[in-house]
């Protein structure tokens, strides 16, 4: 099989089953676009969980593990921030991560003060990157039989001073409905952003009363849907009118 083919999962795993590292599997991935080429970073762990490694290559090309490109990082100078929440904080995408290892990671973060949290901003974006594809303690408890605590509540959503207190998703579109306690009234906000808030948060609608922001809130969330389902439509025309055609 050709390897040009294969996913970067792929091509790491194959490279770690083929190389000195052989004891090791990926245990996360992350990619950045870099002038036109993805720029990947491979963090593997070993069988006893006691050591990781990291690499640091480009997707053009072949994942090569040796000790010239590798670090190997011990269980006690492992660094959450430095090794996994800054990358989020830099707009690299998570490309893959083992249910195992998002597990181990909310038991670290839920086990560590918030002092130990210098990159507060790399965990929003993480919890949620975690919230758009289904990541949670219910999935923990089903695939992995772990009980775990929900970060989210730990580490509520916040945006300019306004905590998130509920978001709808259609497609690559969110849409969150945001609240700020003031002196003597509460304040509302509506924003428009991603699943995994790549871009950040634009066009806020702000509002003093909750059902004012509600109603905004449900308005710009029908909208996005309609125009999930438009492009939907639009696909399914051109899709039977290319067969028309070829008739």
């Amino acid at each position: 099989m050709d390897k040009e083919n294969w996913s970067i999962y792929g091509k790491a795993c194959f490279e770690m089953s083929n190389s000195e590292y052989n004891d090791y599997e990926p245990a996360y991935i992350f990619v950045k676009d870099k002038q036109g080429e993805k720029e990947v970073i491979v963090y593997g762990v070993s069988s006893d969980q006691e050591t990781m490694i990291r690499y640091i290559g480009h997707e053009t090309n072949e994942i090569k593990l040796n000790k010239d490109n590798v670090n190997e990082i011990l269980e006690w100078s492992y660094d959450m921030n430095d090794d996994f929440l800054e990358y989020f904080e830099k707009d690299y995408h998570l490309e893959f991560m083992s249910i195992e290892q998002h597990c181990g990671m909310w038991s670290i973060i839920e086990d560590s003060c918030k002092e130990d949290i210098r990159c507060l901003k790399g965990l929003q974006n993480y919890i949620s990157h975690c919230q758009s594809i289904g990541i949670n303690p219910s999935l923990f408890k089903q695939l992995l039989g772990l009980d775990s605590v929900d970060i989210s509540s730990l580490y509520p959503e916040r945006n300019a001073g306004f905590e998130v207190i509920d978001e709808f998703t259609c497609g690559n579109r969110t849409v969150v409905l945001a609240m700020k306690d003031k002196p003597n009234h509460k304040e509302f906000v509506t924003w428009r952003t991603t699943p995994d808030r790549h871009n950040g948060y634009d066009i806020g609608h702000y509002f003093t009363t909750s059902g004012k922001a509600f109603a905004d809130f449900k308005k710009r969330s029908q909208s996005i849907f309609e125009h999930h389902f438009e492009l939907k439509h639009s696909k399914f025309k051109a899709r039977f009118k290319k067969k028309e055609i070829e008739r």
